[in-house]
């Protein structure tokens, strides 16, 4: 799970974006879990962020796989 994070440009994309790793801190429940991560700006104006999850698995070659990341 990340966070993935910037400065927003006149159409409100992020742009110049950065990644912050979040980490499962605890099982909430059937299948849910609480996860974590802490952002750091250093700039001011406006900033969006959204969460990604990357899939990881030995065999694949690039956590980046077309069709394989899910945007929240």
């Amino acid at each position: 799970m990340e966070l993935y994070y910037g400065p927003l440009d006149p159409q409100q994309r992020i742009v110049g974006a950065e990644t912050a790793t979040m980490t499962c801190q605890e099982s909430i429940g059937e299948e849910k879990y609480l996860f974590v991560g802490t952002l750091s700006y250093r700039t001011s104006g406006r900033h969006g962020y959204t969460l990604r999850i990357l899939p990881r698995h030995e065999e694949l070659i690039s956590p980046f796989e077309p069709g394989f990341i899910l945007w929240a």
